[in-house]
């Protein structure tokens, strides 16, 4: 029987030892947060999404929930890679967390095992990481970067397409067999490098469109007309594509990923970079706009403070960090998010029954479509 230690119980580890767990395979699932191997082993899951949940409860009985690493035949390594900002405009790689599972990991290994990446990672890390541990090992290393959606996770890890970037031809088919059990979509083969690169360049050009969509926007102001009709119709075309303007780039990756490809040697004229300051611009000119708008007089509702509509994920989310921003200089504001209410300051039925004088819709969830809130004004991003 061969065993797997699943590395970080996050958003996309939890989820990718689901769907591997099964009779025949014991799954370890490993993460240092002891409060959240507790309330795995006690049947608790902060992943609201209902199939995540659904699945979590048919195949719990088949996964063993550990504070430490515990060895196995094959460790899948699904941890965090954050940026930290070094300045204003510029934030590097965080891999601290990263570096500290592979020490541990040194630990643990034997001949013939296979390790395979899935967090994301600036260009030839795993090629670093694998050089050193094949110095002492005869190792297999695989790098598959996640495939994930908030609000979609499983469809995502299920239907969509992955690359292998392989250590040989042998640690490709095993790798591949391993994801076979679960993905739907095509699988194709690269290199260690190669693999990195492709998930950077999906998310960079992702952030690349959001801020060509901004200056749509912004443009289409200027001469008084809809943005958003202007793409509608611009998309017809065949070969056009373009993303939604919006309040700034949230998310776990494509504010951060971009971040992996900015070196000094090549970034001064860099499309990449001048694309992610002028998304952390954007959220700074909401901000500003708003700011000069309000009456602290009067009563200002704010909807949304997820990074996107219809999902209750906060990570990186301009919604979140502008209402904080103002929240400094207007502390009688109202926020309410129909899906996360964490930060909720008022409740649903007062929404209903109270009339506003602004409400500034940051997120637009459907539940606004299904919902009347009464308001002289409506200001929407």
């Amino acid at each position: 029987m061969k065993t797997i230690s699943v590395i970080g119980m996050g958003y996309i580890g939890l989820p990718t030892a689901l769907l591997i767990a099964g009779p025949g395979k014991k799954i370890n699932c490993i993460d240092k947060d002891k409060n959240k191997i507790n309330d795995l082993k006690n049947g608790k899951i902060f992943l609201n999404e209902k199939p995540i949940v659904k699945l979590f409860n048919k195949k719990k009985n088949f996964l063993k929930f550990s504070d430490t690493l515990l060895e196995a035949n094959i460790y899948i390594v699904c941890v965090p890679t954050p940026v930290k900002k070094v300045s204003k405009y510029l934030f590097q790689e965080d891999l601290s967390i990263l570096y500290s599972v592979f020490k541990d990991l040194e630990s643990k290994i034997k001949n013939n095992d296979l390790i395979i990446l899935e967090s994301t990672c600036p260009p030839n890390t795993a090629i670093k990481l694998y050089k050193k541990l094949s110095k002492n090992f005869k190792i297999n290393f695989a790098n598959c970067p996640e495939r994930a959606m908030p609000g979609s996770t499983l469809n995502e890890m299920i239907n969509n397409y992955r690359v292998i970037g392989a250590s040989s031809e042998n640690c490709y088919k095993m790798t591949k067999n391993l994801y076979k059990s679960f993905v739907k979509g095509q699988i194709y083969k690269t290199g260690l490098t190669e693999a990195e690169l492709i998930k950077l360049f999906e998310n960079s050009y992702r952030d690349l469109n959001v801020g060509f969509a901004n200056e749509v926007d912004s443009i289409s102001n200027l001469y008084k007309v809809s943005s958003r009709k202007i793409i509608k119709l611009a998309n017809y075309h065949p070969r056009v594509n373009i993303h939604e303007p919006g309040i700034g780039v949230g998310g776990h990756c494509i504010p951060v990923d971009p971040w992996f490809l900015i070196r000094k040697k090549y970034s001064k004229n860099s499309l990449i970079l001048s694309a992610r300051i002028s998304n952390l611009k954007k959220e700074e000119k909401i901000y500003t706009q708003i700011s000069n708008k309000l009456d602290k007089k009067k009563k200002n509702l704010f909807f949304g403070i997820t990074y996107k509509k219809n999902t209750d994920d906060i990570r990186n989310s301009p919604a979140k960090n502008i209402i904080n921003k103002l929240k400094k200089r207007f502390p009688n504001i109202y926020i309410f998010d129909p899906i996360n209410k964490k930060y909720n300051n008022i409740s649903v039925k007062s929404v209903k029954s109270m009339k506003f004088e602004n409400l500034f819709v940051l997120v637009n969830h459907d539940w606004l479509n299904k919902n009347k809130i009464k308001s002289k004004k409506i200001i929407s991003f």
